[in-house]
């Protein structure tokens, strides 16, 4: 064979580099797995066993999360509550049946010179809901870390784990809270305890290479998921390796307390590798031991395959390298010619007809199932297309629909003389979960609402647009504010499956004399402003509107002055937030309302939202905002 034959023939150079080269690939792979294959499959191990890790990490956190969650939320459902049993003990029992995690929930209030200790309890326990004050009873708790510490400290505390809650041997840890008064004071510490029972499943459940197994240690080294369970609360691996005079072991149990991450051998009988890191924001640590059987198993097998393939291989590719290269010139440059004018759009286009198995018969026809893809691909985009405009189109319907239930006729009243009215709904989506709403009851008294949807969306606004209903009928049959949101709650409450709730403040405001009759439901106080003087109704009692049938709303009583402005709103104002996360709050509005004096309550709104998406900048609106102001000016 001339080497001018072999520089002419393309099949046979191709022949001859796929041979060679593969076959230098093949020796030098391998010679280097031979002696590289046991580190590789100690190292793949390692990052399944640490993947392991962080799933056991991410499940700690979302479970730890959503104990911090409800302990933060019940601490703000006090401001509506206060000290009353009868509806805090419903709430605490909805809240702790509606969380798995949860395994009980307490709030204690600080003592009162006048009145018996009282800490309402609810915990699970024996498979049931159990409820009782834990005040009574002789039971003495002033001294635990769970409510002394957030008491000194004015901070949420984790404790550490110990055994026996309610009378119970089931291990558990506590999240506790300080809970703050409307003036700020602290008036109770709400704790929410956590079963470890889900550790123990999660770690059981582990598929941990080799059979190996799982412990994770607290704060302090102490185990808190072994498989030993006598080893629980009692033992760390530092007084364990004190025990056994294993130095190796009681370094590790140093390095878990600190929080480090990393692996370390074991050459004992349990000859492995234990993978250590820090799980969860409570100083926990996580241990995964394997053996290195798990390694040293596979080994001998996977270095045979490897011998095995090598050769077989080889002798095959001799036969297929001729075969490829002698058809697979033609077909390429037919399909790169296709290729070409696929690129500018030519879908039209014939292709190379290729029989058999190999690689170039599939390459065509993959192309030729690619260029059908693209076509369907194609004609689906432009149903897609037209769907989602045809959606947009609806949904811009359904807000302008949204809009014309809530009151957009400013001033409303012209024939009222000195009635300064003005309301906003600012949807954070297509629809909204907010209203507003006014009307006249008679030609002395005006009725304002405002309300707050859960969630956001067509849901939202179709639950907006029953509520809205639901209390025009109401105060047309002459109902104060607490009997319009008792009766409102009550037909909400029926067949509400989807557990939705809304809340709402209603007023019955004299436009003669500035006399307020006021319920809330959940919802917070407007703000009055006169003068550089800003105010707020002392806050009533009253759940949020749709969970519990049979509720008791509180009805105020105040007086609007002549002059004084009262501004409605809902939490989009106050819980709106900037880039960094940084909420509004209160004390903003409130100043910029102290240099408000005799604006419109229309100027009003609308310098409340400037000054609003200033602060808010850049950030995406994240709740519906609405803002109603009333002023009366001639009042007798």
């Amino acid at each position: 064979m001339s080497i001018n034959f072999v520089k002419k023939s393309l099949s046979l150079k191709l022949v001859l580099f796929i041979l060679l080269g593969t076959g230098s690939i093949l020796v030098g792979v391998g010679w280097y797995g031979y002696f590289c294959s046991r580190s590789i499959l100690r190292d793949e191990l390692i990052s399944r066993v640490d993947g392991i890790g962080e799933l056991v990490a991410d499940r700690v956190d979302r479970i730890t999360l959503v104990v911090e969650t409800v302990a933060r939320d019940m601490g703000l459902s006090l401001f509506m509550h206060g000290r009353s049993s009868e509806s805090l003990f419903p709430l605490l029992e909805s809240i702790v049946m509606a969380h798995e995690e949860v395994a009980g929930l307490c709030v204690a209030f600080l003592p009162r010179k006048d009145e018996a200790p009282f800490a309402p309890l609810v915990y699970k326990d024996g498979g049931g809901l159990h409820s009782k004050d834990f005040g009574q009873g002789g039971n003495d708790f002033s001294s635990a870390s769970w409510y002394r510490i957030p008491i000194e400290s004015r901070s949420p505390f984790w404790t550490e784990p110990y055994f026996g809650y309610g009378g119970s041997e089931r291990f558990v840890i506590t999240y506790s809270v300080p809970a703050f008064g409307p003036e700020g004071d602290m008036i109770a510490v709400v704790a929410c305890d956590l079963s470890l029972d889900w550790l123990a499943d999660v770690m059981n459940s582990l598929d941990i290479p080799g059979g190996g197994k799982g412990f994770v240690v607290g704060s302090d080294g102490i185990l808190l998921s072994h498989e030993n369970r006598d080893l629980l609360n009692r033992e760390s691996l530092s007084s364990l390796g004190l025990k056994a005079g294993d130095e190796g072991l009681l370094k590790l149990g140093e390095k878990m307390v600190r929080g480090e991450r990393g692996i370390v051998a074991i050459e004992d009988r349990d000859d492995g590798w234990i993978v250590y890191r820090p799980i969860g924001d409570m100083g926990w640590s996580l241990g995964l031991f394997f053996p290195k059987t798990a390694v040293t198993g596979h080994l001998n097998n996977l270095l045979i395959s490897q011998i095995a393939l090598a050769s077989i291989g080889m002798i095959l590719l001799l036969f297929v390298a001729w075969a490829i290269s002698r058809a697979i010139t033609g077909p390429i440059r037919v399909l790169s010619c296709a290729t070409e004018r696929m690129s500018s759009g030519d879908f039209d286009f014939p292709l190379p007809h290729t029989s058999g198995e190999d690689e170039v018969a599939q390459l065509a026809r993959s192309f030729s199932s690619m260029r059908e893809s693209l076509i369907a691909h194609i004609e689906r985009l432009k149903e897609t297309t037209a769907a989602r405009e045809r959606m947009e189109s609806e949904l811009s319907i359904a807000r302008s629909i949204q809009m014309s239930l809530v009151p957009r006729t400013f001033p409303p009243f012209p024939e009222k003389d000195g009635l300064d009215l003005f309301a906003v709904l600012d949807p954070a989506r297509e629809v909204s979960g907010d209203f507003y709403d006014f009307l006249m009851l008679d030609d002395d008294n005006i009725l304002i609402t405002v309300g707050d949807v859960s969630g956001k969306g067509l849901p939202a606004a179709l639950f907006m647009a029953v509520t809205r209903t639901f209390i025009r009928a109401f105060a047309k049959e002459g109902l104060g504010p607490g009997s319009i949101l008792s009766k409102l709650n009550d037909e909400i409450a029926r067949d509400n499956d989807s557990c939705m709730f809304v809340t709402v403040f209603c007023a019955s405001i004299s436009v003669k004399d500035g006399a307020i009759r006021y319920a809330s439901g959940g919802h917070p106080p407007p703000l009055l402003f006169r003068g550089g003087s800003v105010r707020t109704l002392p806050p009533v009692k009253g759940p949020l509107i749709g969970p519990m049938p049979g509720m008791v709303f509180q009805e105020g009583v105040g007086r609007l002055e002549a002059g004084e402005t009262i501004l409605v709103y809902s939490d989009g104002m106050t819980e709106a937030m900037d880039l960094s996360g940084s909420f509004l709050g209160l004390d903003r509005p409130s100043a910029w309302l102290r240099d408000m004096e005799g604006l419109s309550c229309e100027r009003t709104i609308n310098t409340v939202l400037e000054g609003l998406r200033t602060f808010v900048g850049e950030a995406p609106q994240s709740d519906d905002i609405t803002l109603l102001g009333l002023r009366v000016d001639n009042l007798t």
